[in-house]
């Protein structure tokens, strides 16, 4: 049986959009919104819950794109946000063997990083193995993110290796849409 969400999904896929599932590990267990508020903290999501299971579902169904979360939860990273936690893209990547793209949710302008400068948003993201970093909100701070990714790369060949790694898979998800 297919759940509502991947039913969704591969309808948007079979009519040639290409949806972004969200926001990994689940948003369900808060009552804030991280766009406006600071702190969102998820303390019942853990990695064998059934909002994972669900995200589990739609990479199995062939999901090329996936948001993270801004909110913190307690029983995979306590000490970052989804956006900026390995710990929550090795879920992704390592337990739910998702190989595609990973999207930060907007971290231009949302209240629960907004104790980051707009460049360590962006190093911290992609330092956690996420491939593309969303600013929409405030599209003015694109300017020092990049800069912020561009000087992270020339002083650290690691890093960079990071940002070739992204690359790849973005450009391999660009290619299986185009076909």
């Amino acid at each position: 049986m297919v759940d509502g969400a991947t039913a969704f999904s591969e309808g948007m896929q079979a009519s040639g959009v290409e949806p972004v599932i969200k926001h990994f590990p689940g948003l369900g267990h808060v009552t804030e919104n991280t766009d406006t508020t600071e702190g969102v903290t998820d303390d019942a999501v853990g990695p064998a819950s059934r909002s994972v299971e669900v995200f589990g579902a739609g990479v199995d169904a062939g999901a090329r794109f996936v948001m993270l979360s801004n909110a913190t939860y307690t029983k995979i990273d306590p000490d970052e946000q989804a956006t900026f936690s390995p710990a929550v893209v090795d879920l992704l990547r390592a337990d739910l063997g998702f190989d595609g793209v990973i999207v930060t949710d907007d971290v231009s302008a949302a209240a629960a990083v907004d104790d980051r400068s707009p460049g360590d948003r962006a190093v911290d993201a992609v330092a956690a193995g996420v491939d593309l970093v969303l600013a929409s909100a405030d599209p003015t701070v694109v300017p020092e993110m990049a800069d912020a990714l561009v000087a992270r790369a020339e002083a650290d060949p690691d890093f960079a290796a990071l940002v070739d790694d992204a690359v790849g898979r973005v450009l391999a998800a660009k290619a299986e849409i185009d076909d």
